[in-house]
């Protein structure tokens, strides 16, 4: 039982990053939110994805794993708005 309990936790925080995600995209900005901090995440996340790979504990591995792919996913979306601002900014000039 507790098994399908943390599976459903892992599903709820990758889901978790969809409001970030949704709201990047339609503001085509990401301004107001720091890079550094995302890509700590993304390396502390991906030592807890190995951490729980070398525990063979699936749900963690699936919860660990699925927050990178989405910290990756949100990171890519803050350079694109940041390079794309950037070269309009260019263009103005």
């Amino acid at each position: 039982m507790l098994d399908y309990i943390l599976y459903i936790a892992a599903f709820i925080m990758i889901l978790s990053y969809i409001p970030q995600i949704i709201k990047i995209i339609k503001t085509k900005s990401s301004g107001d939110l720091s890079f550094i901090t995302w890509i700590i995440w993304i390396v502390v996340m991906s030592i807890m994805f190995i951490h729980a790979y070398t525990l063979n504990d699936i749900p963690f591995m699936i919860s660990q794993g699925g927050q990178v792919i989405m910290l990756l996913f949100v990171l890519c979306l803050m350079l694109k708005y940041h390079w794309k601002k950037k070269i309009i900014e260019r263009k103005k000039q």
